[in-house]
């Protein structure tokens, strides 16, 4: 086997970094040198020894090492992995708490409304930073990346630098997953699917099951379905696909991200009368949602540090190895990510990124044509995606008046005037638009 280099950029993540080094272990086609790269001293430590045991114990056939300097990390690298939220939790905290103060309410803010747009704002002057430290050391290679907002992001990458990226995404797999349970289907892969949209918000245009179309009896499974849980019990990662199912009666598509993504995108589900989206069985991730996440990951890593928690065994829902193996072996298999669009989807503008199908095998990866988005969405997603290009724009150039028009466009700001004043509190926290360069 030929071998190949792998950095993870926010290779302390607890919650990326242990999946991922367990799903390149799991991959026996791929050995090489996997870099772990991290501003954190003591996370990356940990998950460079938690890595060096996967791969003794599940078999890979990578060498980990650990490093907090970008340039030494990049270093002959093919496959650039990225994982990081800069501002780290502190930065959530105020893109869930400000708007708030505001009356606006979010249930993830890390794609749409304003704590999508504002840590799109933050994040790009170190991604583009990232891709251009990749142009001086090791322009031949991938940046994969898996970091929100996923579109603006790979967005920004692509028009600021010539590196090869694509952003990815679990979300088709947790629906593929849940029409699975509904239809009795004990295997993966089984479902053949028409998709096509932007990150967080794509369509399910066909399914099919052996050649048949599977929509009718979601419609039929979705009339009869019912929400019965105490909101203080119910985990907000939880998906109940009554948004989907309420979409699908009206639009004719299927939703792929859970409920809680999709309501960002239209402002009337988690409105007051809603219950700030309670009625439809989705319930807002919290700024100590979080933090109680990271810390459970961060307490089942050093589990399995201290062997008292097995390893995993098998692969996770991340297809980014997966994707590195076709591309290494000429696999031609077929990926549902993000890239620019050059026609894949008709109906939406060139260059955007966009969500579809791509090949990927020793070219590296080639957009699957979609075809045009129906009308019954269309239109909502080429907001998302022009407020999305308008963001990266304004990150790029520093425009803080563009940035300001991006943000009022977003349907979930209903008043222009506390728009105004929740982004400028919002850039003020975070140091936006100050002459100020971002270092990672």
């Amino acid at each position: 086997m030929q071998e190949v280099r792998i950095v993870i950029i926010g290779g302390g993540s607890y919650n990326w970094s242990p999946k991922l080094m367990a799903d390149l272990a799991l991959t026996q086609t791929l050995q090489g040198r996997l870099t772990l790269m991290d501003i954190n001293p003591e996370a990356l430590a940990a998950m460079v020894s938690l890595g060096r045991r996967m791969m003794s114990e599940l078999g890979g056939h990578f060498d980990v090492q650990g490093t907090n300097d970008l340039a030494e990390a990049l270093q002959g690298a093919n496959y650039v992995v990225l994982t990081i939220n800069t501002g780290g939790y502190e930065a959530t905290r105020q893109d869930l708490e400000i708007p708030e103060k505001y009356g606006l309410v979010q249930t993830v803010g890390d794609t749409a409304g304003p704590g999508g747009l504002i840590r799109g704002l933050r994040n790009i002057p170190v991604v583009v930073q990232i891709a251009q430290k990749m142009e001086q050391v090791c322009p031949h290679a991938w940046l994969m990346n898996y970091s929100n907002p996923m579109s603006i992001l790979t967005s920004a990458v692509a028009v600021a630098s010539d590196i090869k990226v694509v952003g990815l995404c679990h979300e088709l797999l947790g629906l593929e997953l849940k029409l699975s349970s509904i239809l009795g289907i004990a295997e993966l892969g089984r479902i053949k699917f028409k998709v096509g949209g932007i990150n967080h918000f794509s369509w399910v245009a066909e399914a099919t099951l052996n050649g048949e179309d599977i929509l009718p009896k979601v419609q039929e499974f979705a009339r009869t379905w019912r929400v019965d849980a105490s909101y203080d019990l119910f985990p907000p990662y939880n998906d109940q696909m009554l948004v989907k199912f309420r979409l699908l009666e009206t639009t004719g598509l299927l939703g792929v991200a859970g409920d809680r993504h999709i309501v960002e995108f239209y402002s009337s589900f988690i409105s007051p009368e809603s219950e700030y989206g309670w009625a439809y069985g989705v319930k807002r991730t919290t700024a100590d949602d979080f933090e109680e996440e990271y810390a459970s990951n961060e307490r089942r890593a050093g589990a399995m540090l201290a062997d008292e928690e097995p390893l995993p065994s098998s692969h996770s829902s991340e297809i980014v190895f997966q994707i590195v193996e076709s591309i290494e072996h000429d696999l031609n298999r077929e990926f549902f990510v993000n890239l620019p669009n050059v026609g894949q989807i008709a109906n939406l503008p060139l260059d955007n990124v966009v969500e579809t199908y791509a090949l990927a095998n020793g070219r590296g990866l080639t957009p699957l044509a979609f075809g045009e988005l129906p009308p019954s969405v269309a239109p909502q997603v080429r907001l998302h995606s022009e407020i999305q290009e308008m963001i990266v724009e304004a990150g790029l150039t520093g425009d803080k008046e563009l940035a300001l028009q991006a943000f009022l466009l977003d349907p979930m700001i209903r008043d222009f005037d506390a728009g105004s004043r929740m982004f400028d509190e919002m850039c003020r926290a975070q140091g936006l638009f100050v002459n100020t360069v971002a270092e990672y």
